[in-house]
């Protein structure tokens, strides 16, 4: 009896017995239903592999997406601090050359050389900041306080953000800390941070950005991105969490780093909306769930172990 299924031939079931009285009908009519039913389970199982196959090249697809905008970040972020590090490398220049000139007594020597120390090492963290950012890490979810993951990026922007003249606030409560891939979420942060700081470098009134972090009475942590720049266009609104959906022209931006954000924040249980804010300006807000009284005994557990 052929196996079929969707009118293609998939095997055939053979049955035999050792005595010559033929099948009854009612005896084909069973084999012929199993056959029936064993089409339909080899379907299934086909479509099954199939469907989890699709789902791995996607999973796969969307990780080559983030980790294509975050190097486009690393890219900008190299931009800038090497900006910063250039002035820091121009000061290092002018004190050594007064330094071989001798022309300063032993204090004022000492003080430049202070100088000296302090532009060396402010380079020297800024490097390694984009050497932490950009390193190849597995994702590896851990407990993550989102004060330090806020200092850390307004550390590494803070210089191109006081270039372009743009005052930061910071109103940050004390709140638990969440269950997340630290590198992931300073990705999210640095790109809401970006977007926020070029949508304000392009504005003639007040810059002001504003970052805030808040619990929520759901035992969940909001982290708030809010600028007084021009907001967000009303047709955009709706689709701005769309991959290439993007205002900027292609040199500034693939249309991807709020989808990615989006996709994160996803991962980690969290999300992200937008919005515009009354007085003028854009508001980005993340919400993620707060790290459980299990999971913090656990963590604490382990630690004690090591």
């Amino acid at each position: 009896v052929p196996i079929q299924s969707r009118g293609e031939t998939l095997g055939v079931l053979s049955l035999a017995r050792r005595t010559p009285e033929p099948f009854t009908q009612s005896e084909i009519a069973l084999v012929e239903a199993s056959a029936n039913q064993l089409g339909l389970a080899l379907a299934n199982a086909q479509l099954y592999a199939e469907t989890r196959r699709r789902l791995e090249d996607l999973k796969a697809a969307e990780a080559q997406l983030i980790e294509g905008e975050k190097l486009s970040t690393v890219g900008k972020l190299a931009a800038g601090l090497a900006h910063e590090v250039r002035n820091r490398l121009t000061a290092i220049l002018g004190h050594t050359e007064l330094l071989l000139m001798g022309a300063d007594d032993a204090a004022h020597a000492r003080q430049r050389l202070n100088t000296i120390v302090d532009e060396t090492s402010g380079a020297a963290q800024m490097l390694q900041n984009l050497l932490r950012f950009s390193g190849t890490q597995t994702t590896e979810r851990q407990l993550c306080h989102l004060r330090d993951q806020i200092h850390w990026v307004l550390e590494v922007k803070g210089g191109a953000l006081g270039r372009d003249g743009i005052r930061v606030v910071t109103e940050l409560d004390s709140v638990p800390p969440v269950r997340a891939d630290e590198t992931q979420l300073q990705q999210v942060l640095l790109n809401l941070v970006q977007n926020a700081h070029q949508a304000l470098a392009a504005h003639a009134g007040e810059r002001v950005l504003t970052v805030r972090l808040s619990e929520t009475e759901g035992k969940k942590v909001r982290l708030e991105v809010l600028d007084t720049g021009p907001g967000i266009p009303p047709e955009l609104l709706p689709r701005i969490f769309d991959a290439f959906s993007t205002t900027k022209p292609r040199s500034e931006g693939t249309g991807l780093g709020l989808w990615v954000s989006c996709a994160i924040l996803k991962e980690h249980k969290g999300t992200l909306r937008a919005e515009n804010r009354a007085g003028g300006g854009a508001a980005f807000v993340i919400e993620l769930p707060a790290a459980t009284a299990l999971w913090l005994g656990s963590t604490s557990h382990a630690t004690a172990q090591q």
